[in-house]
C-alpha cells in the first residue's frame, strides 16, 4: 500500500513538472506567473489525503526550496506527517484575513524555512497555504517580487532603516497577553499609516510567533488585508487576530512580532514588537 502512494506521488510531481515545463517562461524568477502557480496547486490537489511526511511534501511540491533546508531541519521534517486539512480562520468578504495555528507540524515547517533565501510568496504559499489561497493576484505579485521577509537579515535590514527611508509609511505592530483562568490570551494587533495616497500600502500583513520558555514556538497568528479585501480608511488601516491557548504550561512566554506594508513601487517598510508575559497554570 505505502509503495503505492509513493508511487502516485512520484507520477504527481511528473505531471507538475510537465505543467512547469509548458507554462509560459517568467521573466524571471522572482517574478509570479498564475499558471505555474495553478500547476502546483494541481499537485497539491493531487496527492492531497496522501501520507507523507512534512520532508516528502516540501520535496515533491518545492524542490527546489528543499534543496536550501538544512540536515537538522531536514530531520525534523521527516518527523512529522503533512498535514491536509485546512484550518478555517476569520473571514472578511469572502476572503481569509486572519488565521491562528497551533499544529506542531506547521511550526517545524515555520522553524525550516523561516530563515532562507527564498521569496515571500514562497515562505507564504509553504507555510500559510490558506491565506496565499484568498490573496489577490495583485498581492502574490508583490509577494514574488519581496525577499523572505520573516528571515532574521531582512529584519535587520529593515527595521534598521524602514523609519528613516519610508518616513511618510509606517506600521505598528503590537502583540497583548493576558490570561483568564486555564486560557493564556494574545492578542495581535498592527496599525499601518500614510501621509498621502501616493504612500497608501498594496497591503498590510502581520504576524505574531509565541515561544515558551523553552524557546520553543507554541502557536502564531497572521492577520492580513489589500484593497480587494478590505476597506482601507483614510491615512490609515488596523489588522488584529486575537486568539488563546487552553492550559498553557507556567512559564514566560514571549512574542515576537512583525508587521509589514509594501506600496506599488514594490518599496516596504517592517517593523517588529517583542511582549513577555509570566502565566501561572491555575491548580484543578
Amino acid at each position: 500500500m505505502r509503495r503505492n502512494k509513493i508511487v502516485l506521488v512520484l507520477s504527481c510531481a511528473v505531471v507538475f513538472l510537465l505543467l512547469f515545463a509548458v507554462a509560459p517562461a517568467a521573466a524571471d524568477a522572482q517574478t509570479y506567473n498564475p499558471l505555474q502557480d495553478q500547476a502546483r496547486t494541481a499537485l497539491i490537489d493531487q496527492i492531497s489525503g496522501t501520507e507523507m511526511t512534512s520532508a516528502q511534501y516540501i520535496q515533491t511540491v518545492w524542490p527546489e526550496v528543499y534543496q536550501k533546508i538544512s540536515p537538522v531541519e531536514k530531520a525534523k521534517l521527516s518527523a512529522v506527517d503533512q498535514v491536509w486539512e485546512m484550518e478555517s480562520g476569520t473571514i472578511v468578504g469572502g476572503k481569509t484575513v486572519a488565521l491562528t495555528s497551533f499544529r506542531p507540524e506547521r511550526l517545524v515547517v515555520m522553524d525550516a524555512v523561516e530563515n532562507l533565501e527564498i521569496t515571500e510568496a514562497e515562505y507564504m504559499q509553504i507555510v500559510w497555504p490558506e491565506l496565499w489561497a484568498d490573496m489577490s493576484t495583485e498581492t502574490k505579485a508583490h509577494l514574488a517580487n519581496l525577499p523572505n521577509m520573516h528571515s532574521a537579515a531582512t529584519k535587520i535590514t529593515l527595521v534598521s532603516t524602514s523609519r528613516s527611508i519610508y518616513q511618510n509609511l509606517f506600521v505598528n505592530p503590537r502583540t497583548d497577553f493576558s490570561s483568564d483562568r486555564m486560557y493564556l490570551k494574545f492578542k495581535l494587533t498592527s496599525l499601518a499609516s500614510w501621509t498621502s495616497t501616493a504612500y497608501r500600502p498594496n497591503y498590510h500583513y502581520a504576524e505574531t510567533l509565541i515561544y515558551n520558555s523553552a524557546s520553543v514556538k507554541v502557536g502564531s497568528t497572521v492577520a492580513y488585508a489589500d484593497a480587494n479585501v478590505l476597506q482601507y480608511a483614510n491615512g490609515e488601516n488596523e489588522i488584529f487576530s486575537e486568539n488563546m491557548i487552553a492550559w498553557p504550561e507556567t512559564g514566560v512566554y514571549r512574542a515576537e512580532a512583525m508587521a509589514y506594508a509594501s506600496l506599488p513601487s514594490y518599496e516596504q517598510v517592517m517593523n517588529t514588537h517583542t511582549a513577555r508575559y509570566s502565566y501561572t497554570r491555575p491548580s484543578t
